[in-house]
């Protein structure tokens, strides 16, 4: 997957090409509109779930319907598309550029521009840049494998998606967040498609706590953190109010020069499904008690100490064991955190790229 930047304008878009139909035959749409779940039919979907439509056909409730996409929630902010077209830059660089507008402002963000041309290739633009305007226009400018600027294609589809990562299981969902713009003609068009009974139970619950961040704001409290806090960073708070850490999943990475910690992922069951390279977990009857960090300027390595817990849920910190080091244990800070026998239910993170600072979440005293 290619990641770039957006390059948003201020001024209005460029006058709209859009073609929601594009390419259909007007014997197809009709067929599509009355297969099983299509338009209004299918899996009686809550109030407000979904988006307003965007003038697309809406497909049946099919996962193997080929060229669909699950369509667009309410919390999902969504663009329009337009004029779809291959220019240049300021530097006189061939770049690949096209006009949104905001319809929607949700409160789910995040999107990647999906291409397809006309003869089956594909690519992925992930969109890791700003875009606060209401309008604007996206530029895409490097060369891509799949796509090459010196030799466009003469047919060729772009819409925008978001993907929920606190979802991952079995597969994380990914929602068409706008209509397509198109150059050339194709002769389909990717759809959206409504949800199956299945999709709506699972994408309606609650996501469960080790991929859903910030949920439970209120929740425990933070021990100081270790490592460098940098304002750049995003805040990551994984808790499980009532529950236990019981480990760490974790990704290895290496960020200006310095081997470290890229990513941690808490578990709290040991029936946990995995979502890291790496695991390490507590043993029946302990559980984590304390991390130790090392850092320089990132987090470099960790060391779980485990403790026993009691039936009564309380720790003991004289019966303990440790696991081996995580990371890179080269010198630097080390840096205990908990210890005092007090239970951890989540971690706190500061994450860019890589993992820049983490304290752990210990479950608060009991009002008296």
């Amino acid at each position: 997957m290619e990641t770039h930047s957006s390059k948003t304008a201020v001024d209005r878009p460029h006058p709209g090409r859009w073609f929601p139909f594009a390419g259909l035959s007007a014997a197809l749409v009709l067929a599509l509109a009355a297969l099983p779940g299509c338009g209004p039919s299918g899996p009686k979907a809550p109030a407000g779930l979904y988006a307003a439509p965007a003038g697309e056909t809406i497909l049946a409730a099919d996962p193997g319907l080929p060229d669909s996409l699950p369509r667009a929630r309410a919390v999902d902010t969504f663009y329009r598309l337009s004029n779809l077209r291959f220019g240049q830059n300021r530097f006189g660089r061939p770049m690949l550029q096209v006009d949104y507008e905001k319809t929607r402002v949700g409160e789910q963000n995040g999107i990647t521009l999906q291409l397809r041309a006309g003869d089956g290739r594909r690519q992925s633009v992930m969109i890791i840049g700003p875009m606060h305007q209401t309008q604007g226009t996206l530029e895409v400018d490097s060369p891509y494998h799949r796509f090459p600027m010196n030799q466009p294609p003469k047919d060729l589809e772009a819409y925008l998606t978001h993907s929920d990562h606190r979802y991952n299981q079995p597969r994380t969902p990914e929602f068409k967040v706008s209509n397509s713009a198109v150059i050339g003609h194709l002769n389909h068009l990717t759809l959206p498609r409504n949800w199956t009974a299945e999709e709506i139970a699972a994408w309606t619950s609650p996501p469960p706590n080790f991929t859903n961040p910030n949920a439970h704001q209120d929740a425990g409290r933070d021990t100081d953190l270790a490592g460098t806090p940098d304002p750049g960073t995003i805040a990551r708070r994984l808790v499980e109010p009532g529950g236990r850490l019981l480990g760490l999943e974790y990704r290895l990475a290496e960020w200006d020069k310095e081997r470290c910690v890229g990513y941690l992922v808490p578990i709290f069951k040991r029936t946990q499904p995995t979502t890291m390279p790496d695991r390490v977990l507590a043993k029946e009857g302990y559980v984590v008690g304390a991390v130790k960090v090392n850092t320089h300027k990132f987090v470099d390595a960790l060391q779980l100490v485990f403790m026993r817990q009691g039936a009564d849920g309380a720790l003991d910190p004289k019966d303990t064991y440790t696991s081996q080091w995580i990371g890179y244990h080269e010198g630097g800070t080390e840096t205990t955190l908990g210890g005092g026998g007090t239970p951890i239910i989540g971690i706190s993170c500061r994450q860019g790229a890589i993992l820049n600072a983490l304290a752990l979440v210990e479950e608060a005293p009991a009002a008296k």
